[in-house]
């Protein structure tokens, strides 16, 4: 996952974004759940303790180094308003990885890369409503600069919907591991059932 509630331009683009869209109706995403979900590798009653052990020890060997990304504004349809990522290469590169490596852990998730889109949602729809008037109300905001995004590290997290909010994430880092470093990852934790790519 990539998390950017430290990216303060970030957020402060994405809230005036909302703000400029409050009249849609449809629910923010609160700055600590900005992200970019990367890979699943399963439930947390589906992975053991040593698949993610094998997990973590492969992904500090990852091949890869630090990347930046842009975020550029905005894209609209019926079910949400969204950041558009570039460029893709990268991060369908980190997604591949990070694909192989579950695969090699025996894993139960993951779907495959030529499936991956990568976006960074602002708000989610809460209602039935046709996309056009949600497609009009973000042209005007196509005009503001991209925000770039420093991608630095790998997160192994444990994610989940909030109590009450349909559309809300919540997560728990479990481990930590640095892009461009061949090393031990950090972290404590049990099972978690995301592997994710998180912004330091």
């Amino acid at each position: 996952m990539l998390t950017f509630s430290d990216c303060p331009r970030l957020l402060s683009h994405a809230r005036r974004c909302q703000n400029e869209l409050a009249d849609l109706g449809m629910d923010p995403v609160p700055d600590d759940g900005l992200h970019l979900t990367m890979v699943c590798i399963g439930e947390t009653s589906q992975v053991t303790n040593d698949q993610l052990h094998r997990l973590t020890v492969l992904a500090a060997q990852l091949p890869l180094a630090p990347f930046r990304i842009r975020a550029t504004p905005l894209a609209g349809s019926r079910g949400a308003i969204r950041y558009s990522l570039s460029s893709w290469m990268a991060l369908i590169r980190l997604h591949a990885a990070l694909s192989a490596i579950g695969r090699q852990a025996g894993v139960p998730g993951g779907k495959p890369t030529a499936a991956f889109r990568p976006h960074l949602g602002i708000q989610y729809n809460n209602c039935d409503r046709p996309a056009a008037p949600v497609i009009a109300s973000v042209a005007h905001l196509r005009t503001l600069p991209p925000v770039h995004l420093d991608i630095t590290s790998v997160d192994l997290v444990e994610l989940r919907r909030a109590k009450g909010q349909q559309r809300a994430y919540r997560w728990d880092v479990q481990r930590t591991i640095p892009l461009g470093h061949h090393h031990s990852p950090t972290g404590q934790g049990g099972v978690v059932p995301f592997l994710s790519a998180g912004e330091q």
